[in-house]
Order: C-alpha cells, then structure tokens, then sequence
C-alpha cells in the first residue's frame, strides 16, 4: 500500500511528533565555575515511547522551534509558554503549518499536563478522540531601530513598548486605520492579542478578551494621568509611535527584547496569520 492510500498521514512515511521544551537543557556553572554543564531538567520523552510505537511515529526533540519545524511534523508538543510563543511565531506563515500542542499551565488555555500527554499523543495520532482546533492570531509588526536599522519581529500574545528604566514616562500615539485613536504618557504601551490578554497584558487592568473577538487590546503601562484610556481595535492597520523618549524604548516581542527604538518612526502591527492550537478533551478515568 502506497503512502496515504488510507487516508492516514499522506506526506509522511512515518508521523513525526515534535517537541520544542527549552527547559530540556539547563546550562550550570560547575563547581570551579570554568566549565558549564548540561542538566536535563526537561520533559521525561520516554514515557512517549508506547504511543510511538504503537502508531510508527519518530520524535524530533529540541530547545528551539526552527529544528523541530524543518522535520515537518504532524503535531509540535510546546513546553511552556515560552515554547508555544516561539514555535507560534516561527511558523505562522509557513505553510503546511502543524497543530501546536501546548503543555502546561497557560492562561486561557486548555492544555494538557505532562502526566497526560501520551493519551493526548494516542488521541491525536489514532483520530479516536476529537481534538478541537482553535486558530489563534499571530501579531506582526517592523520596527527602526537607533541604529537606523529595520526589524520584524511577531508575537503570539503581545508587542510591547516599555522605557528601559522603570518609571521613565515617555509619549506614545495611537492610529488605528489611518485615524488617530489618541496618546498616552506612560511607562509604555502594549498592544496585546485575545490570548493575551489573559497574561501579562491583565495585570494592566486590559480587557480580556474572548477569541472570537477579531481585535486587540492596546493598553499603557504605568500611565502618568489617572484617567488614561485603553483601546480595543481592529487588529490590522494599528500603528504606534513614540513621539517623546526620555528613556530609550525597547521593543519587546512576548518574552524576546528585540531592541530599543527610534522616535517619531511609526511603527505598524497586524497579523502576520494564524497558528492551530489543539485542544484535546481529558480521558475519562
């Protein structure tokens, strides 16, 4: 029988399971602190190994998402918050992007916990079990930078503008397409996807928005005035601009600093696409 004559895994000899922990590889400083060692403190693959075999899958283990995306895998388990963020932004343009499986506690998120990811690995891979597929936004945005150079970057929960001093109050504006929303004094601003405004974004005081909202929450940090507004906008076509810097302002994109930015540059955001993240039902015991 030729590859995919059932109807099962078409583009695949075998199904390729990938796993993005960073935390799988601690770097320590020995005891003469001249030398570094590798501690593995992360995900324990193998207890994976039945589910593999069981269904002729191979696993690509790595602390990055880019090796683990080039080996074209059916489904990417992402340890952490740090992983779904970072394999979200490497490949949410790519195509033929696969399902994200998110492992651990996330806000707003159904994941599931370590103990549990051989069922879910068995539920995917077998069909037996629906898995819903929620399809989340990946923002976008280029910014310059003092240098004078130009970067892109993406996020999958937030892009931030914060002082690179904390309770250094600079000047931002707000459009949103083509018309000025407003400006803020502020320690910084965040614009900030549904996803999250579940995280870093509510500790703001931001909306929380549902992801069947198509917007962004935009939000200061550490407003000067008392009365400072908070936005919910279309999520393309939103740009930001520092206009008054007495502190450098850097761009931080989820938990990456990016870089500090130029002033009175716009800087646009929207969304770069979209990445499928599973939702597998728990088993009944």
């Amino acid at each position: 029988m030729s590859d995919g004559d059932d109807g099962t895994q078409p583009d695949h000899d075998e199904p390729v399971v990938g796993v993005v922990d960073p935390t799988d590889a601690v770097s320590i400083s020995s005891a003469d602190d001249d030398t570094r060692e590798l501690v593995d403190d992360g995900l324990d693959v193998s207890a994976l190994e039945s589910t593999l075999s069981t269904h002729d899958a191979t696993l690509v283990v790595d602390t990055e998402a880019a090796p683990v995306l080039d080996a074209d895998p059916v489904v990417v388990v992402a340890v952490g918050e740090s992983a779904l963020a970072e394999t979200a932004r490497e490949s949410a343009t790519s195509d033929g992007k696969p399902a994200i499986l998110p492992v651990g506690s996330i806000p707003d998120l159904s994941t599931v916990s370590e103990e549990s990811l051989p069922d879910a690995l068995t539920a995917i891979l077998s069909g037996e079990v629906e898995t819903a597929r929620c399809e989340r936004p990946v923002l976008e945005c280029t910014a310059t930078l003092v240098d004078g150079s130009e970067t892109t970057v993406r996020a999958l929960f937030d892009l931030t503008l914060a002082a690179a001093e904390p309770a250094a109050i600079s000047e931002f504006s707000v459009r949103s397409q083509e018309k000025s929303v407003g400006s803020v004094r502020a320690d910084g601003i965040v614009v900030a996807t549904a996803l999250g405004t579940h995280g870093y974004a509510s500790a703001l005081e931001s909306p929380r928005l549902s992801p069947a909202v198509d917007a962004v929450s935009v939000v200061p940090i550490s407003p000067f005035s008392t009365n400072a507004r908070q936005w919910v906008l279309p999520p393309d076509e939103v740009v930001l601009t520092v206009d008054r810097d007495e502190q450098s302002v850097a761009l931080i994109a989820d938990d990456r600093s990016v870089g500090r930015v130029a002033i009175e540059t716009p800087i646009p955001v929207s969304v770069a696409g979209t990445v499928p993240i599973l939702c597998v039902p728990e088993r009944a015991p």
